[in-house]
């Protein structure tokens, strides 16, 4: 049985506004660690690691929440997935925090461009009144 898209809370305009600036928070972030991980080639003891492991757990809680207030189920935030990374110790932390930011960047273009997909709660109530058939009495 194919699975409904979740409802719309806002108008596509507003999802599409609050999830790009998402995006654009991400990448700015993401750059900004780049260029300071430019500068100190330690992975284990980079100085902003720890700061830039908070801004990314702070960032990703917000998303959440943010995606759940924008659509009807939590479907999409459990899309996005959690806020959390395992970081593996025979990798670089780095490497692996990029790579996490990154598909988290992915999966909120990919709602963006599926917006247009989404019915809106407010027309899905519409069509349903109009949809229920009147009784007839005779």
């Amino acid at each position: 049985m194919p699975k409904t898209l979740p409802k719309l809370l806002v108008s596509r305009k507003n999802a599409e506004e609050k999830i790009t600036g998402l995006i654009k928070e991400a990448q700015h972030t993401f750059k900004s660690m780049k260029a300071v991980w430019a500068s100190t080639p330690d992975a284990l003891f980079s100085p902003g690691i720890n700061r830039d492991e908070a801004d990314r757990e702070k960032w990703a809680k917000f998303a959440i929440h943010l995606l759940k207030t924008l659509f009807a189920d939590d479907s999409i935030a459990r899309e996005f997935g959690d806020s959390s990374l395992l970081y593996s110790d025979s990798l670089d932390k780095k490497r692996q925090l990029a790579d996490w930011i990154l598909a988290k960047i992915i999966r909120l273009e990919s709602v963006v461009q599926r917006l247009p997909l989404f019915s809106l709660a407010e027309e899905v109530a519409e069509g349903a009144a109009v949809s229920i058939p009147k009784l007839r009495t005779k």
